[in-house]
């Protein structure tokens, strides 16, 4: 079978898994792989006991830590309070009733922003900030009439429920610093209580009269009424609020004392089971975990792998083949599904392009909830299945130009949960049936079994042959895989660096063979370290024996001609003064003679100029690097001329600079037995000023 007769509509990527619509599913993933997931829900894990019963804990924040910080109702005490090791601290500077900075006669709220804490106290009709780093206040925002609620944006914006004894309700828009954005109010405004900012910066405000979240831009702009509190209960009145990291709401109802759970469209997805209380207080950590505090204490709904048990859907929008009454092949599911879990698919093939386009229209439909969403498809779909936990099926009557798949997520087990990566579906319908002789075909029963059957072997030959097909892209460096770089790279003999980008890997392979064509050659070296380095590090090689050469008597030096020999040496040795008696070692034989021109032979020198930071990285992976491409009888050094030296690594225009002297001022830079030149004297006491020099004589001051 020739992998290229089929044609694929792939679900991989973020992107492409955004485009269906998720109901009770987490969407996974980055830009480049995706998927869906049931989400972790917060099941009631502990009571805090360490807070203590004489402690009534209130306003709620919880930092990036997952630490805990409340304001004692009791005292107006601020308190932190580490889930992790358990301990229980008094922030100082905070707290105690009364109308000073810093202390509270009514808060309600508490938002902690990256730098900041934020405490809402409308009594005193401001709202305060207080400086994480050392708990000193540094903004009190005063332009409040009452302030209820507070909630911060993901750009760590201040949102200010301000509601007034007379007036009109409005929401205060502030930025990090406590500078005033915006306000703005609303006609349905009439008695808010509580507001939280959720998915994609959206402000979620609840209101007495309202049967529903009002849900409003972070622009102040109002979007729709979300969600329908009747169908909860006749007296559902929550009055706290909170969002975590996906958007999802809950809100606590003091009359029935229960917290329920919303999706980020206002559906209901229902109580938190095994709790029972009055809420003062909700507040959600990065994780995804929940904090009540009640008149009992403070509460811990813990959402580390607790999966709920009700089901997740998937429904994927209108798969277009192009082809009228177009028979639909199969289709391929890359999945996680661990023992407990359930996965159900659902499909549905059509040729109505009316159907398609009211079924778009319901998609993108932004004022719909998506539970409204999924029953306006549940109504319009005559769904066939299920197919439970498949990583491979046939489909069996898909007929037609569209389709329309339903993916369907469960679990037994709320400790695990089913996972769908990727998504694959193949058309037209080109079975092994085909290579049969047609008389296995003329039984529509027979031919529906045997087209079952074969797909057993379909299944994976299908994916071997598509790697056959394309396997001459394993061998170029610009098309191979990922995976199959470094064993690409083995077969030129290359040794790759894993810190190396995947982009530098391909650019040192496409490149193999021109460096091979210049190998052991100055240029090729030069070239080798260019690439492992960068241009700038601006490589110089220098070869000893090229730029050293040393005189040889009887060639092109000649005594009598080209030198002078002279009787007295440079320094002779004088017994007591360099040559002690009992320290200095007399030798019978005089000192072996050396090859003069070992120290050069066979020998470079690599002069790079790079940061001493980056030098130190490279070092060891460019030596090894260079060792497979020098020649066998050389041997190089490595030396970094970035910093100014002098010394044996000293090289001038390089990192050192010759410059003339500064010149010699009496009185200034000439000091008397410091700065002075001696003219002549004798060999024991020239330059010795209490002896025998003597200014205009044998010394002279310049």
């Amino acid at each position: 079978m020739n992998a290229q007769e089929f044609k694929i509509q792939l679900f991989k990527t973020r992107t492409q898994w955004r485009s269906g619509l998720r109901r009770r599913l987490e969407a996974l993933g980055d830009g480049e792989n995706g998927g869906v997931a049931l989400y972790s829900t917060p099941v009631f894990s502990r009571w805090m006991q360490e807070i203590g019963a004489d402690k009534r804990p209130g306003p709620l924040a919880v930092d990036a830590c997952g630490r805990l910080y409340f304001l004692d109702l009791k005292t107006y005490k601020f308190y932190r309070f580490d889930p992790a090791s358990r301990r229980l601290e008094l922030i100082p500077y905070i707290g105690d009733k009364g109308e000073a900075p810093g202390m509270f006669r009514g808060p309600t709220r508490l938002a902690m922003a990256r730098f900041t804490l934020w405490a809402a106290d409308p009594d005193n009709r401001r709202v305060q900030g207080f400086a994480r780093q050392n708990w000193q206040i540094t903004r009190i925002i005063k332009k409040v009439k009452h302030p209820r609620d507070l909630a911060l944006d993901s750009r760590g914006n201040l949102f200010v429920l301000d509601v007034p004894t007379t007036g009109s309700p409005q929401i205060h828009k502030y930025d990090r610093f406590g500078n005033v954005v915006s306000s703005s109010g609303h006609a349905l405004l009439k008695k808010p209580v509580a507001l939280a900012v959720g998915k994609n910066d959206r402000i979620y405000v609840i209101d007495e009269e309202a049967n529903g979240f009002l849900v409003f831009t972070g622009a102040g702009g109002f979007v729709a009424v979300f969600g329908d509190f009747s169908k909860i209960s006749r007296d559902f009145k929550p009055v706290e609020i909170s969002a975590d990291r996906l958007g999802n709401i809950f809100a606590a109802d003091n009359h029935t004392r229960k917290i329920y759970q919303f999706d980020p469209d206002g559906s209901c997805v229902g109580a938190l089971p095994d709790f029972s209380a009055k809420v003062l207080g909700l507040a959600c950590d990065g994780k995804g975990n929940l904090y009540a505090s009640t008149a009992r204490g403070a509460a811990v709904f813990s959402a580390e792998k607790h999966f709920t048990k009700e089901q997740g859907f998937y429904y994927s929008p209108a798969l277009d083949s192009g082809v009228s009454s177009c028979q639909w092949h199969r289709l391929a599911l890359n999945a996680d599904l661990p023992p407990g879990s359930l996965l159900d698919v659902f499909y549905f093939a059509s040729d109505d392009a009316d159907l398609k386009n009211r079924l778009d229209a319901v998609l993108s439909d932004a004022q719909k909830s998506t539970q409204e969403k999924a029953d306006l498809i549940e109504s319009a779909i005559n769904w066939v299945g299920p197919v439970r936990n498949p990583h491979d099926m046939l489909f069996e009557k898909a007929h037609g130009r569209y389709l329309w798949l339903k993916l369907a997520l469960a679990t037994l087990d709320e400790n695990v949960s089913p996972v769908v990566k990727e998504m694959r579906v193949f058309y037209p319908r080109l079975s092994y049936l085909r290579y049969l002789p047609a008389i296995y075909q003329e039984d529509a029963e027979s031919k529906i079994f045997l087209e079952k059957f074969l797909s057993l072997f379909e299944s994976p030959l299908h994916d071997l042959e598509a790697e056959i097909s394309v396997l001459f892209k394993h061998f170029s460096p610009e098309t191979a895989p990922k995976e199959f770089i470094d064993w690409l790279a083995s077969w030129l003999n290359l040794a790759l660096e894993e810190e190396w980008t995947e982009a530098k890997k391909r650019d040192l392979i496409e490149n193999a063979a021109a460096l091979y064509r210049r190998k052991g050659t100055p240029a090729g070296i030069e070239a080798l370290v260019k690439f492992y380095c960068g241009d700038d590090c601006r490589p110089i090689i220098i070869e000893h024996a090229g730029n050293f050469s040393p005189m040889v008597l009887g060639r092109d030096f000649r005594l009598g001609f080209d030198s002078l020999l002279i009787q007295t040496p440079v320094r002779s040795l004088h017994l007591g003064r360099d040559a002690v008696v009992g320290r200095a070692a007399l030798r019978r034989t005089g000192q072996n003679s050396e090859d003069i021109f070992s120290a050069f032979a066979h020998r470079f020198t690599i002069l790079l100029d790079l940061p001493a930071q980056e030098f130190a990285r490279s070092e060891k992976g460019l030596k090894r690097l260079l060792n497979e491409m020098i020649p066998a009888h050389t041997s190089f050094t490595l030396r970094n001329v970035r910093e100014p030296r002098v010394g044996v690594d000293a090289y001038v225009d390089l990192n050192f600079r010759v410059t003339d002297p500064p010149p010699v001022r009496p009185g200034v830079s000439a000091v008397v037995g410091s700065a002075i030149v001696i003219m002549d004297g004798e060999p024991d006491t020239v330059g010795v000023v209490d002896q025998h020099a003597l200014v205009g004589r044998q010394t002279r001051l310049i």
